[in-house]
């Protein structure tokens, strides 16, 4: 929680995922210009010795993982609200890919990094 009471999610990058600090910082960079109310903001980052973080906006509902593979949770969403889930998905990848005039390269877009608001 940072000192203004805004909740965060912190995500600590694995070695592996990150070859160098100037690709953190390139990434980083194209991070931050992203604004889509599709995407979950980044607030900040940090990087130190070999410890890489990226700080966002906390998300307070589950992802879509949690829905999909949960029987009682599935049961919970109706044709409606699949439509908006995929009607937003849609709506976001758009904007990465047509309307936020950066190249951005998206690798892990599944359930579990599509969050449910």
């Amino acid at each position: 929680m940072l000192q203004n009471g805004q909740e965060i999610a912190v995500k600590r990058l694995s070695q592996s995922s990150v070859r160098t600090e100037r690709e953190f910082r390139n990434e980083v960079e194209i991070l931050s210009k992203l604004r889509h109310k599709n995407l979950i903001n980044l607030l900040g980052f940090c990087f130190k010795r070999d410890q890489y973080c990226l700080v966002y906006e906390f998300m307070p509902n589950l992802n879509l993982d949690r829905f999909i593979f949960d029987p009682h949770r599935a049961s919970q969403l109706n044709w409606k609200m699949c439509r908006n889930i995929v009607e937003g998905i849609a709506r976001g990848l758009r904007y990465l890919h047509e309307e936020s005039g950066l190249c951005v390269v998206h690798r892990d877009i599944g359930p579990r990094n599509i969050f449910l608001d």
